[in-house]
């Protein structure tokens, strides 16, 4: 293999140093932030329970029980969760957080490298040096709050993205025959693990239909192998389920809006409803605040300036496919607020994390005009995203592992069920009991105080949850709770009271549905 032009010996060095140093430090910002988490995310008390059916039923689960996500990062989580388990740790939930945590960890750390791979190839493809490029870049991966705080978590996230780097950087050899197999297999593994990973393949079929010398023939073998690579390795979790994706039956805002109309037994939540016209604004908000601003506009600044410099460019696979991944992305992401009505800044965590090595690129480009100016420029860039990587996820929520854990020590049926909002599933987690979610945010008050008992008693529930306080929606559920004991008087007998703060009361409750 001949020499790479734009790697000296010296710069192959320095970026071993500084890269594992960086990764180091990475390890260990993550590594303290998990042992500081006080409880999981909503959604990661979600994957920990399918992770724990997972590690009891095996590939079988996904025939008989159908799940809300896809299954690569519960199953990882499983099987980290077994090994644990065979070195003499107890079924806990905290033992399956640990597992979950361990899987976070090692694709958050591997994730910081991954970004700066993408950082790399695109460097190279503007001939530009690609060390300090992927420096840079890792070392704002390395800070990204978004990464940080999922790293932590016991969320998804993470290991999505790090399929999706690696298939992007290796979109930068197409329509080389190897890279369009790796190209699938991250594809697979990507949609595997969220739906979103779908938009691979699609960004590496536009990367080569665009791409500068390169046959007919050679574009379409290597198009068509990504595509039979990819679905060869999901179908048998397609066939297994049943489905392409369990998130192509998630209710729309207008399903939901029609459901509350008709006040159906067991209808989901109202959300956010925005028009279409309303969801670009939406994205680009949610896009800054997951870049924290400083992120997405030295992305912008250091594309248009190295386009302009090679304008033909714009055509490699290098920089096609990450733009088209996240234009795809950002898209969807406009999707998924016009017609289920919710969006958070994780939901673009991956264009985010392609924007951090736009930003690389940036900082690295100064850093060769003029070092002072590109220190001064990375250190402004980093500080407002250490600052930020410094709290610890869910920090807020310490009640609720607290009360599931009270829980779990207390005398209770063996078919004990907790009825709650989406937060209170982490009650029912720690507490190693089963749940049931209700539509908590309906507006109409009768509708909601029907919604309500209709849950108790058709779901059988043992224990509710219910969260009152000063403010207008807490002030509701005190109406809410009075109402529903005036009419269904023994229905609900308080089981334990804990304060939070700003005024705000965690109430547990037992439930006798036969007073129903």
């Amino acid at each position: 293999m001949s020499p790479d032009p734009l790697v000296t010996p010296v710069a192959r060095r320095w970026f071993v140093a500084l890269g594992s140093l960086i990764l180091l430090l990475a390890a260990v910002w993550r590594l303290v932030l998990a042992e500081a988490l006080t409880t999981v995310s909503p959604d990661g008390a979600l994957y920990l329970e399918y992770a724990r059916d997972f590690a009891r039923s095996g590939w079988s689960l996904l025939a008989r029980q159908p799940l809300e996500q896809h299954p690569l990062f519960p199953g990882s989580i499983a099987f980290v969760g077994r090994a644990l388990l065979g070195f003499g740790w107890t079924d806990q939930p905290d033992t399956w957080v640990r597992a979950g945590q361990v899987v976070t960890v090692t694709t958050g750390v591997a994730l910081v490298l991954a970004i700066g791979l993408v950082a790399g190839t695109i460097s190279r493809a503007l001939r530009q040096p690609p060390v300090p490029a992927m420096l840079v870049t890792m070392t704002l991966a390395a800070l990204l709050p978004l990464n940080t705080w999922h790293s932590a978590d016991v969320m998804s996230d993470q290991m999505h993205a790090l399929w999706l780097a690696l298939g992007v950087t290796a979109a930068a050899w197409l329509p080389r025959t190897r890279a369009a197999l790796a190209v699938g297999c991250c594809a697979a593994l990507a949609f595997l693990t969220r739906p979103e990973g779908a938009g691979l393949v699609i960004a590496a079929v536009v990367a080569l239909a665009v791409m500068p010398r390169a046959t007919p023939a050679a574009r379409c073998r290597a198009g068509a192998v990504i595509a039979l690579v990819a679905a060869a390795l999901v179908a048998p979790y397609w066939l297994t389920s049943g489905g392409l994706s369990p998130k192509l039956h998630k209710e729309t805002t207008e399903q939901v809006q029609v459901a509350v109309r008709a006040a159906p037994r067991f209808a989901t939540l109202t959300r956010h409803d925005l028009d279409w016209y309303e969801a670009p604004a939406k994205a680009s908000l949610e896009f800054l605040r997951a870049g924290r601003v400083v992120v997405p506009v030295l992305a912008v600044i250091g594309m248009l300036v190295a386009l302009r410099r090679r304008r033909t460019a714009w055509r490699l696979p290098a920089i096609v496919t990450p733009l088209a991944l996240a234009a795809l992305i950002l898209a969807a992401a406009q999707v998924l607020v016009v017609r289920h009505g919710y969006l958070a800044p994780r939901h673009l965590l991956v264009p985010t994390n392609l924007a951090v090595a736009a930003a690389g690129l940036t900082i690295a480009g100064l850093l060769r005009r003029t070092r002072p100016g590109g220190a001064v420029l990375l250190v402004l860039a980093a500080l407002p995203l250490a600052a930020y990587s410094t709290r610890v996820p869910n920090g807020a929520d310490a009640h609720l592992a607290e009360l599931g854990r009270w829980l779990a020590q207390q005398p209770r049926p063996g078919q004990a069920l907790l009825l709650g909002g989406a937060s209170e599933r982490r009650i029912a987690f720690y507490g190693q009991v089963r749940f049931q979610a209700w539509p908590e945010n309906l507006q109409d008050p009768e509708v909601r105080l029907r919604e309500l008992h209709g849950h108790l008693v058709g779901f059988s529930a043992t224990h509710f949850a219910l969260t009152l306080g000063s403010t207008a929606d807490l002030a509701a559920n005190r109406g809410l709770l009075q109402r529903l004991r005036a009419r269904w008087p023994g229905l609900l007998s308080p089981l334990r009271e804990m304060p939070i703060d700003r005024g705000r009361t965690l109430v547990l409750f037992t439930v006798d549905s036969a007073a129903g």
